[in-house]
């Protein structure tokens, strides 16, 4: 994700749960682990930092893949595999967790540690961060012999219901087509044909453009239903595929107004296929006691 012009603070969100000292031996077989221990090792896997690009801009993006951390940790090696599956397993529903779901802005006049701080308070206090890995850790713990007597306990998320054509404004857009271009020479000279791509990652992709002050809950749930989600791809690339082809696309002398054409027919001709609700369904139904949705005509 790419943003010209503007400088932005990267979250590296990268979440494994490990425990240091503090375990105890309820019997022979058990160990306890406060959720103290568990919540400080979880925050060294969530900062805040700054990347520059080649270009000069500076760019931000969160991460979910669990194999980094901000600062050292001294997991034991069975908490440490206990969680590392517990992220492996919700990763899907984690790396839809954007700092704006869970109402955070960066800000650079900030200390990069404060920041990071405010970070951390942010995605501690987020009921879509701590969900799943509340629900899963507790069997992985088991699985390698240890307990957390005070694990959080979260009441089940209320069923939400939502309008199929509302809902499906903001899947579709999660296809976003790039902007069109031209290669050219040295002299600005065309050498080839409009390019046109699209992409599918965890930003608002055409979230903004698309809707005018979007429900956060959506965004995520949509961002959820998209993401590592072979489905959702294949049917985006179909009609992608379909939509280069288009006598009007290719009747267009302008790539602004080839990408404008892009984004808004690509969205439009998704949200009418019944078949990408069909895709939402299965993944909602994988995931049914953390986006608790459903859907009516």
């Amino acid at each position: 994700m790419n943003f010209r012009n503007s400088i932005l603070l990267t979250a590296i969100l990268v979440l494994v749960v490990v425990a240091t000292h503090g375990e105890t031996k309820a019997s022979d077989e058990l160990i306890l682990v406060p959720w103290s221990e568990i919540r400080a090792e979880i925050a060294t896997y969530l900062c805040v930092k700054v990347d520059s690009h080649p270009d000069g801009t500076i760019g931000s993006w969160i991460e979910h893949t669990g194999y980094e951390r901000c600062t050292p940790g001294n997991a034991t090696p069975a908490l440490a595999r206990a969680v590392k599956k517990t992220l492996k397993m919700n990763f899907a529903l984690l790396v839809g967790v954007q700092p704006r779901q869970v109402g955070l802005k960066f800000q650079d006049t900030l200390p990069i540690d404060v920041q990071t701080r405010n970070l951390q308070e942010a995605y501690f206090g987020c009921d879509l961060f701590l969900r799943p890995l509340l629900r899963s850790l507790a069997k992985e713990l088991a699985s390698q012999g240890l307990a957390c007597p005070d694990l959080p306990a979260l009441e089940p998320r209320p069923v939400r219901t939502v309008l199929w054509a509302e809902f499906a404004r903001y899947l579709s857009v999660y296809a976003w087509p790039d902007e069109v271009y031209t290669p050219t020479d040295s002299l600005g000279r065309p050498t080839g044909k409009p390019i046109s791509t699209y992409h599918i990652c965890s930003g608002l992709n055409g979230i903004d453009d698309a809707i005018a002050d979007p429900d956060e809950f959506l965004v995520y749930v949509a961002c959820t239903i998209a993401m590592f989600n072979p489905d959702f791809e294949k049917l985006a690339s179909t009609y992608f595929k379909k939509l280069r082809t288009d006598s009007a696309l290719h009747a267009m002398t302008g790539n602004s107004e080839r990408t404008k054409y892009l984004r808004e027919q690509l969205p439009a001709r998704l949200a009418a296929d019944r078949k990408l609700r069909e895709v939402a369904m299965k993944r909602v139904k994988k995931y049914a006691e953390d986006l608790a949705i459903r859907f009516e005509s």
